[in-house]
């Protein structure tokens, strides 16, 4: 059903719409959420996401959707505030359990117990954690589910690029440890989360193309969101002038990228986002449930739902295989298909940053050495001249 609800027009529309209004783009969201770096410019999409998918997850009624989407988003443009964003979507979703289940009114306990109840059981116990992985693999994890051992093949190129950093007293670049005794991959709970990473993947490019940077307007930190590999060169560029690093290793970086970049065929890419079921994770169940259905007497249903709805696992290591009928394959929309404009990286022209690399440095090499050779011709006709 998810992936129904993702093709839907009025969906398509919905985040189109986001693109273009300002008035989504201007939220008060925290510096960080779950320890990364969120851009205004995206926010509301992966809100917006994130309430699609626990809709889809929770309530599972197509009869209720449109209405539904259409209060997600005139929430959307009316508050700006993360955290009363995150409460207006749990009510919204706490009204349509109600109809869904055909309870008259929320009053009495014994209702309240019973749509917290229903909530649990869908989001938690028969619910999903999420992972992200290039769409360049897609077929192979269709066929052979989730290797551990497939997610550390570039762990060389990672740790020679990471030298160069290191050598110019830049550290922790890369959150992957590049020294694994025991193969892994991550997953969260968080659909707000987990499309984050799904536009964000490889993670370590992203960390290297705008995690790096600190908010400075000649920094573009949506750059890889939308893969767009200029901004992302210039990223890169920008800061290891400012960090003085040396020509040879510029190159190095600049290298690193568009290797990588073509790897993952990042120009083609389409965000890709495993749910997979809890139960197979052993993560299916909360401890604190049963506190969370007493204090009910005591709280109202919108911090309840809430405290069950919170993420509580994000990049949570998994070391073991998992088949492929234990997740089901999420295709979020492109970035083209969220309506941005993407003419930046398709061109022949600028088909690679890497050649304004050599616009900035060899370029103006060959230009000094023309001056060089013209100054040096004009000072010898000058000598033949006078000798005549």
């Amino acid at each position: 059903m998810i992936q129904d609800i993702f093709r839907k027009e009025n969906v398509l529309n919905f985040f189109k719409d986001m693109v273009l209004g300002i008035v989504y783009q201007k939220k008060n969201i925290p510096n960080t959420i779950s320890d990364e770096r969120i851009d205004s410019s995206y926010y509301s999409i992966l809100m917006g996401m994130d309430a699609i998918i626990k809709y889809a997850i929770i309530v599972k009624d197509m009869d209720q959707f449109d209405e539904y989407l259409t209060q997600v988003q005139l929430l959307l443009r009316k508050i700006d505030q993360h955290h009363e964003i995150k409460i207006g979507i749990h009510k919204l979703i706490i009204s349509c359990c109600q109809k869904k289940l055909g309870l008259l009114n929320l009053d009495s306990p014994e209702n309240k117990k019973i749509i917290l109840q229903y909530i649990y059981r869908k989001y938690i116990t028969e619910g999903y954690f999420f992972h992200s992985f290039p769409s360049v693999f897609k077929d192979e994890v269709l066929n052979q589910g989730l290797n551990v051992n497939n997610y550390n093949f570039e762990l060389e190129a990672l740790k020679e690029v990471n030298q160069v950093f290191e050598k110019n007293k830049i550290f922790h670049v890369f959150s992957k440890e590049l020294e694994v005794e025991k193969p892994y991959f991550t997953v969260c709970d968080s659909p707000f989360m987990g499309c984050y990473y799904a536009y964000h993947t490889p993670y370590f490019l992203n960390e290297m193309c705008t995690d790096l940077m600190e908010n400075n307007i000649n920094y573009k930190l949506d750059a890889f969101f939308k893969k767009d590999k200029n901004e992302c060169t210039n990223n890169i560029m920008y800061f290891m002038k400012k960090k003085d690093l040396f020509h040879y290793d510029m190159e190095k970086v600049i290298n690193f990228l568009d290797k990588e970049w073509n790897l993952f065929s990042l120009n083609q890419t389409r965000p890709i986002m495993c749910c997979i079921k809890r139960s197979v994770l052993n993560h299916n169940s909360l401890n604190e449930i049963d506190s969370i259905i007493e204090s009910l007497d005591s709280e109202d249903l919108v911090t309840s739902v809430t405290k069950i709805l919170e993420f509580r696992f994000n990049q949570e290591k998994v070391f073991d295989n998992i088949s492929k009928d234990n997740f089901e394959i999420l295709y979020l929309p492109t970035i083209e298909e969220l309506g941005f404009s993407k003419d930046l990286a398709i061109k022949e022209e600028d088909n690679s940053k890497s050649e304004s690399f050599m616009n900035d440095y060899g370029n103006t090499t060959i230009i000094a050495l023309i001056g060089v050779l013209l100054i040096t011709i004009g000072i010898i006709i000058t000598i033949i001249m006078i000798g005549r």
